[in-house]
């Protein structure tokens, strides 16, 4: 029997965690699992591309605060999908899933946490600490935060695991200088600087200002190109620390990209700066393409980037240690090199997309009361 899985989340805009939802939906085995959609604060372009592609996709509006209103109208919209099993996505998809559910036991209910700031407010950990308990799994995209909410939220270990963020493997690219040279003409770019790529939202966790203080930290004729693809509500604030720094050259803000591939393809590092991560999809990206990386010794960075090896790891809050890894590392193309192909390896290894999707539709079985 085919068993209707219901993704439950905030949105489907463009984001890691959209990101990993698509992906792992498109990749079930369609003889057992049945996709479908329900998002409670706005629906995004990926919902657009779901319909097109025959998903059903619900819009079921949350009001401001509490709303009390939002667990029945869940479950209204859980049983005409006639979901079997709800797969809810970050906190607050786990409150109002564990709310609509109820005191049943179905439908089915499995959580994944992808990333949060640690600690939380004691009342918060002690909601989380009972919510957990109204669920049949729980997953992490990596062992830092499996460790977190085990330790300060008192999730129930025996029945949360650690499952890996994966990515479809991009293969090899038909021509890549071809795009290197696109990229850098569509942008109108420096031929003879680096590209630094940046991927995100605008948003306080990622800390852009912390990315383009370490590029100013550099010589004026050190400073490579940065791009960095993302949208939020700090655009208007970045774009005048970028002119107060004098760096309107230098960075490029073209806001939300669906062709994030073709910007790895053309990058010469990846930049990420944030203040917290669980297990970044744009690490893991840039991984598969090769792409030596730069980042903050944050959350799950160090469970995809060796340091030293595949990237460089810096700690948040130091401009110039953030710039002076960028700097080592583009004036040495052999290092370069052999960092992303350490990264390649490492994608191979740990990051590849069947992995993850196989241990959710164990997990689905569980949940479903099903034979694995």
């Amino acid at each position: 029997m085919t068993q209707r899985v219901t993704f439950l989340l905030a949105d489907l805009k463009l984001g890691g965690i959209q990101s990993m939802v698509d992906s792992l939906a498109r990749g079930l085995e369609r003889a057992k699992f049945d996709p479908s959609f329900v998002v409670f604060d706005a629906e995004g372009v990926l919902a657009d591309a779901l319909r097109r592609d025959g998903y059903e996709v619900r819009f079921v509006p949350r009001r401001p605060g509490f709303d009390r209103s939002l667990p029945a109208r869940l479950r209204e919209a859980f049983r005409a999908l006639g979901t079997n099993i709800v797969h809810a996505h970050n906190r607050t998809a786990l409150f109002y899933g564990v709310l609509a559910r109820g005191f049943s036991r179905t439908p089915g209910l499995i959580y994944t946490e992808h990333d949060r700031a640690f600690p939380e407010a004691l009342k918060v950990r002690l909601l989380h600490a009972i919510l957990s308990r109204r669920v049949d799994a729980v997953a992490a995209v990596c062992s830092f935060v499996r460790d977190a909410i085990v330790a300060t939220e008192r999730f129930p270990a025996d029945r949360t695991h650690v499952i890996v963020n994966g990515v479809k493997d991009p293969g090899a690219p038909a021509d890549r200088d071809s795009i290197r040279r696109g990229v850098r003409a569509e942008f109108q770019l420096d031929p003879q600087r680096p590209f630094v790529l940046a991927v995100g939202h605008l948003t306080p966790v990622k800390d852009h200002a912390l990315l383009l203080d370490a590029i100013a930290t550099l010589p004026p004729e050190q400073r490579p190109n940065l791009v960095i693809a993302g949208d939020g509500e700090l655009r208007g604030a970045l774009e005048a620390q970028r002119t107060r720094l004098g760096l309107d050259s230098r960075v490029h803000l073209p806001g939300y990209r669906r062709d994030v591939d073709r910007l790895l393809l053309a990058c010469d590092v990846l930049a990420m700066s944030s203040r917290s991560e669980g297990l970044s999809i744009a690490l893991i990206e840039a991984a598969a393409r090769g792409v030596p990386i730069v980042a903050t010794r944050v959350g799950g960075n160090p469970e995809v980037v060796v340091d030293g090896e595949s990237g460089v790891l810096v700690p948040h809050g130091d401009p110039k240690a953030f710039g002076g890894a960028l700097r080592r590392l583009l004036c040495d193309p052999q290092r370069l090199h052999a960092m992303g192909l350490r990264g390649r390896a490492e994608f191979e290894h740990k990051f590849l997309l069947p992995t993850m999707i196989d241990r959710y539709q164990e997990l689905y079985m569980h949940a479903a009361r099903l034979p694995i």
